[in-house]
């Protein structure tokens, strides 16, 4: 039998495990999930901008390059989310 596959977006803060153990709870549950989030790793969330557009000498456009790639990628994680947590 094919189980729906549930797509949830883990929303907030992104300095605690939280996260981790909702993974690990559905896991041992064996619901099938599978999880979105915003990027949690900060180092790689503010380089997205010089990674994907290229580098960027002003501090100001290098954080409003990123700021905007995330803000489109979390806009459209959250759209194709099933739940929103």
């Amino acid at each position: 039998m094919n189980r729906k596959e549930w797509k949830v977006y883990l929303s907030g803060e992104i300095h605690s495990d939280w996260r981790d153990e909702v993974r690990s709870k559905v896991q041992q549950a064996d619901l099938p999930i599978r999880f979105l989030s915003a990027i949690t790793d900060h180092d790689a969330s503010d380089k997205c901008g010089d990674t994907i557009l290229g580098p960027e000498e002003n501090k100001f456009w290098k954080d409003h390059k990123a700021a905007k790639i995330n803000t489109i990628r979390n806009k459209v994680l959250i759209a194709e989310a099933d739940i929103v947590l």
